[in-house]
C-alpha cells in the first residue's frame, strides 16, 4: 500500500518495522548481574550484549576485568541460546580473549519475544561449581528479567 503525500502526490513506501537499535549499556543491568553472581556464587559475571544486524557488541564484567573486550565464540550461546564450553580450542580461546582460566562457566541466552538471541548473562569462576537446579532456575528467571529490561530501554 501506497501513501500520497497532499502537496505532491508523490507516493511514499510504508515503513518497515527495524529491529530496536542498541540504546543501551550491560552497565545499565550491573544490580542484575550482581544479583545473579551472588546467588551462584562465583566471583565474576558479565553481560554481552550484541545486534546482529549492525554488528554491533557490548560487554561488561562485573566487577570489571579490564583489557577483555569479547568473550571467546564458545562460550556465546547458540542460536538455541545454549553456551558451549568444551572443544580443544577453548584454552587458545580464553588466552586469546584475554580471560583468566575458567574452570565455571553458565550462560544464560537473553531472547528478544521471536527467539533472537540478543546477548547473553554470563557467570564464571575460577574454582569448579556445582550450580543445584534450583539455583540455574533462578538465573534462568534473571535472565529473563534482563531481556525485559532491554526490551523498555530499547523501546
Amino acid at each position: 500500500m501506497a501513501v500520497a503525500h497532499l502537496y505532491g502526490l508523490k507516493t511514499q513506501a510504508p515503513e518497515v518495522p527495524r529491529a530496536p537499535r542498541m540504546f543501551v549499556e550491560p552497565e545499565d543491568f550491573a544490580s542484575v548481574a550482581e544479583l545473579a553472581r551472588s546467588i551462584a556464587g562465583v566471583e565474576r559475571a558479565c553481560i554481552r550484549l550484541s545486534d546482529e544486524e549492525t554488528g554491533e557488541m557490548r560487554i561488561a564484567f562485573f566487577p570489571p576485568l579490564p583489557g577483555v573486550n569479547d568473550l571467546p565464540p564458545a562460550l556465546l550461546p547458540n542460536g538455541r541460546g545454549l553456551s558451549q564450553m568444551d572443544g580443544e580450542s577453548l584454552s587458545a580461546e580464553m588466552t586469546a580473549a584475554g580471560l583468566p582460566e575458567l574452570a565455571f562457566w553458565a550462560g544464560f541466552a537473553l531472547k528478544s519475544p521471536n527467539g533472537r538471541v540478543l546477548g547473553v548473562l554470563g557467570l564464571m569462576d575460577a574454582s569448579h561449581h556445582h550450580q543445584p537446579d534450583p539455583v540455574l532456575q533462578q538465573q534462568n528467571q534473571l535472565a529473563g528479567i534482563l531481556t525485559l529490561g532491554l526490551g523498555i530501554a530499547a523501546g
